[in-house]
């Protein structure tokens, strides 16, 4: 957890350089300095798969996108289509084109990783089971409703095996809103308390799944306007994400600003500003002063004063 907290330290920092000098044109001269003296294609595709990851974390899509594909390109040639090395790399792409807005390019990555790991390593595994998470969110972003669904419960009710898959959280989140707007909240609640169950046995309290499960019974719960049963999950939720995730993590911050969602839609406005106010300090630390997360808190702010 302590390198999880250095990486946002660090991403922090190297997005404060950039009001300075231009990082990608930096990473650029490097990777191509880089490819003269790296031995071996497949570090090098490994190496440009880092400065991918860099780039997509200061918000950088574009940049990543030109690095991904020939990363994915490299790999594909040295190792084969198929190997899980070029399918890793794969999806990433996908994930920085649909970041992008390039949701054609990424629908049909995300559904060619997905078809090959099903037919070489079973509907079944871990890693068949992520894409399939991917593949339904990027099914939900691009209005497909009427493949989602399937997709969905297909993950939640593969013979219980989904409850210890990273990423089965954002399938319960993306999953709760298909079903808040079909009108059946109390369904969804089922789904998100069974899920908390599961993942409280299998994964522990403290796990990141656990914790964003019980943020997102919150966030129902409030939608629900079941305000007393609401708070004990969003406490549970930030006492855990403190100390696993750290104080200033995004993560954090959003179980902080719910909090204040909460008691400013209570009323309760004394409560309500200390959470406002930590959750607008902490996104424009970590997020920048013109993310979505941070104008959210400061309109709420606004709202309050």
């Amino acid at each position: 957890m302590a390198t999880e907290q250095f990486r946002w330290e660090l991403v922090q920092y190297w997005a404060w350089l950039g009001k300075y000098f231009e990082p990608v044109a930096t990473y650029s001269d490097a990777t191509n300095w880089w490819e003269t003296i790296v031995a071996g294609e497949e570090h090098f595709a490994t190496l440009l798969g880092k400065v991918a990851m860099f780039y997509g974390m200061i918000g950088k899509h574009s940049a990543a996108i030109i690095l991904l594909r020939r990363s994915v390109e490299i790999l594909a040639q040295s190792l084969g289509p198929e190997h899980d090395g070029t399918l890793v790399m794969m999806n990433n792409l996908a994930q920085s084109a649909s970041a992008n807005g390039e949701f054609a390019e990424a629908e049909a990555l995300f559904q060619n990783t997905f078809e090959v790991r099903e037919r070489t390593l079973g509907e079944n595994h871990p890693s068949t089971l992520r894409n399939r998470i991917n593949l339904a969110d990027m099914l939900r972003l691009r209005s497909h409703t009427h493949n989602i669904r399937a997709l969905y419960e297909k993950v939640l009710n593969i013979g219980g095996e989904a409850q210890s898959v990273p990423g089965a959280d954002d399938v319960s989140k993306e999953f709760t809103g298909i079903l808040n707007r079909k009108q059946d909240p109390d369904v969804a609640e089922s789904m998100l308390r069974d899920a908390l169950v599961r993942s409280e046995r299998e994964l522990g309290e403290d796990h990141p799944v656990t914790l964003t499960l019980k943020n997102n019974l919150g966030l129902l719960l409030t939608e629900k306007c079941n305000f007393s049963a609401a708070e004990p999950f969003y406490l549970q939720a930030l006492e855990g994400r403190e100390r696993v995730l750290g104080r200033e993590h995004p993560d954090t911050m959003v179980t902080v600003f719910n909090l204040a969602g909460l008691m400013y839609r209570l009323g309760d406005y004394a409560a309500a500003e200390p959470y406002c106010r930590r959750a607008l300090i902490g996104f424009e630390k970590t997020l920048g002063p013109d993310h979505p997360s941070t104008r959210q808190s400061r309109e709420l702010m606004n709202e309050m004063s």
